[in-house]
Parts: structure tokens; C-alpha cells; sequence
């Protein structure tokens, strides 16, 4: 006994409909955790631009030494030898 295409496209459909519908809460609430998130993003960011804009941050915002200190492995940063940049500066 085998079934028409037209009939298991139609169930296929409805099996479709049915997951949506149970998962419909789940993929909203996610949804707006995502945005949420996103927001918390852009309000941490701006916040650290102003502190850089403002000098109010202290070493870790400061604009002077952000391009001319180099990254190490243990997460601090040293002078780049190009620039004049106090080790104070870039942080320690």
C-alpha cells in the first residue's frame, strides 16, 4: 500500500506545523535572550568608549598607548619599540 505524493507531502506538512507550534515559546524566549544580550553588548562598549573619550577609565582606556603597546602571553601589555610608551602607561 503506498500513499500518494500529494498526501505525505501533507502530513510531512503538518508534522512541520506541529514542531513549530511546540517549539514556538522555546525559539521566542531565546530570541529575545539574543537580543537582550546584544543590548548588554552595546551598552558595555559605549560605556568603555566614553571612559576612553572622557580619560576617566585610567590605564586600561588610555588612548595613548593603545596602538603602540604590544600584547604578551601573560595578558599585559609592553611598549612597542616604535613609540615612546611607559610600561605604566600600557598598564604595568
Amino acid at each position: 500500500m503506498t500513499s500518494a505524493p500529494s498526501n505525505v507531502a501533507a502530513e510531512a506538512m503538518d508534522h512541520a506545523e506541529d514542531a513549530v507550534r511546540q517549539a514556538g515559546p522555546v525559539l521566542k524566549w531565546l530570541a529575545r535572550l539574543g537580543f537582550v544580550s546584544k543590548g548588554l553588548v552595546y551598552i558595555v562598549v559605549g560605556v568603555l568608549a566614553t571612559q576612553a573619550a572622557l580619560g576617566s577609565g585610567g590605564p586600561t582606556t588610555d588612548t595613548r598607548c593603545a596602538r603602540s603597546c604590544t600584547s604578551r602571553s601573560d595578558g599585559r601589555c609592553s611598549p612597542s619599540p616604535a613609540r615612546d610608551c611607559s610600561v605604566s602607561h600600557c598598564g604595568g
